[in-house]
């Protein structure tokens, strides 16, 4: 059940910033406001340890740590998506969006494929 909110405001975050990079054409400051948003929710999943255990106190920042860490990942990964899509030809497109598909999925998994990813995006 927790969830659902989860999805629900990382795919906001998500909506959001598509919008504003389609006005403004600027991506950067995006990325940047994504990792603020996962040490946000960093510190309040640390201020967890504050709470008693098994408190409604700490419950409810374990939840409100959850927030910002999945928003700030969905906005990082998106803007990522469209910063590859921006940058490279559209000859290359199919393999540079796949790599990065690939990328998000082996880093979720633990596996970083930095090494792999440098003779595609470094021509």
């Amino acid at each position: 059940m927790h969830l659902v909110p989860v999805a629900l405001v990382a795919s906001l975050g998500s909506l959001v910033v598509g919008a504003s990079i389609a006005r403004s054409g600027q991506y950067n400051r995006f990325l940047v406001a994504g990792r603020l948003f996962i040490v946000l929710g960093l510190g309040l999943l640390v201020a967890t340890t504050i709470a008693p255990k098994h408190s409604r106190a700490r419950n409810t920042l374990e939840f409100l740590g959850v927030l910002p860490i999945a928003t700030g990942n969905q906005i990082i990964s998106s803007v990522s998506m469209v910063a590859i899509m921006t940058i490279r030809d559209p000859k290359d497109l199919a393999a540079c969006t796949g790599l990065a598909s690939g990328m998000l999925t082996d880093q979720l998994n633990g596996f970083h494929p930095k090494a792999h990813s440098s003779q595609y995006l470094n021509r």
